[in-house]
């Protein structure tokens, strides 16, 4: 936790017996270096039979003996995915790709965060390009971060289109963005069943999650660093600062996010399986619009949207002047 300065209410001691040089190896379960460690109650020949009583199961022997923190097992994505992700950077050069997809999950009130995630595709890889998120509070600060997002884009990558991908929900967010969007001639917003944005079924959330497992799984998503745009006029701090507080609250989502199985209790019906990283007040809004974003942007490179000009889109913005 910390404070309204940003700085941790308390103080973290970690005690273990794997050393951290073992630990960044990935042989932590394995190290015997911090032996002398081990406190007077207990001895060397029991650690050994612990050791062997947890088998297989080292994520467990690691936690519960060694004081080490380990991912939760009913995450979706596994710890050694999202730390290839986090050291993955890459820099857009030229030839660039012709389009950039703006994921936007909006809040609808209370305490959630309306989010933005923008990425683009190379060789089979998604890109991370930009990431916003806010605690928005009514129409004029949806605004203030939609057009501060999407303008820092533009001037990041003005040979690029930006394709606005919005969540459709029942406050009408995304027609209100697609509105806020309507000047601006390198933004082409995605409409769905002429709505503007997209539906969010129980099963899309599935596909959505699917998509960016696959990214995820196959170490094919990336993030363009200190060139990440981040443009949040909302939140105080440097640009630097934001875009390592955004960094850290994406890799703390990805890590919280699980697959749910709801068994049903008169088993009369099949289970429900629920996708989400909310618990203990925890929010999932910037892994719920990156799953958005991985999904419609292939959708979108592929060309299976239906309606959509895609020849328009395949020369850079500069070309249509």
């Amino acid at each position: 936790m910390k404070g309204p300065d940003g700085n941790e209410l308390f103080r973290n001691i970690q005690v273990g017996l794997a050393c951290s040089v073992c630990v960044a190896a990935g042989r932590g379960s394995e190290c015997e270096h911090n032996q002398d460690a081990i406190p007077p109650w207990k001895s060397r020949e029991k650690f050994d039979m612990v050791k062997a009583l947890y088998g297989d199961r080292k994520d467990l022997l690691m936690r519960e003996s060694m004081g080490i923190v380990t991912e939760d097992q009913t995450s979706l994505f596994r710890v050694q995915w999202v730390d290839a992700y986090i050291a993955a950077v890459t820099h857009i050069v030229s030839p660039r790709p012709s389009f950039i997809l703006v994921a936007c999950d909006p809040n609808g009130g209370g305490d959630s965060n309306m989010a933005l995630v923008s990425c683009t595709f190379i060789r089979g890889s998604m890109v991370v390009v930009g990431l916003d998120y806010h605690a928005v509070r009514g129409h004029d600060e949806i605004e203030v971060l939609l057009m501060a997002h999407v303008h820092a884009l533009q001037a990041a990558y003005p040979d690029m289109w930006i394709i606005f991908v919005g969540e459709s929900n029942l406050g009408q967010e995304a027609d209100h963005m697609k509105h806020m969007l309507r000047y601006e001639p390198t933004v082409y917003s995605v409409m769905e069943g002429g709505l503007a944005g997209v539906r969010t079924t129980g099963k899309r959330k599935e596909l959505y999650a699917m998509e960016l497992c696959k990214f995820l799984s196959q170490s094919a998503i990336q993030h363009t660093g200190d060139e990440l745009v981040v443009a949040n006029p909302l939140k105080s701090g440097t640009v630097a600062e934001k875009r390592a507080a955004a960094q850290t609250e994406f890799r703390k989502q990805l890590l919280a996010f699980r697959k749910i199985v709801l068994h049903s209790q008169t088993g009369r019906s099949e289970a429900r399986i629920s996708y989400t990283g909310k618990s203990q007040g925890a929010q999932d809004d910037i892994i719920i619009t990156a799953t958005i974003a991985a999904y419609w942007g292939v959708q979108f490179l592929t060309r299976r949207i239906p309606g959509i000009p895609y020849d328009r889109y395949d020369e850079p913005p500069s070309a249509r002047h």
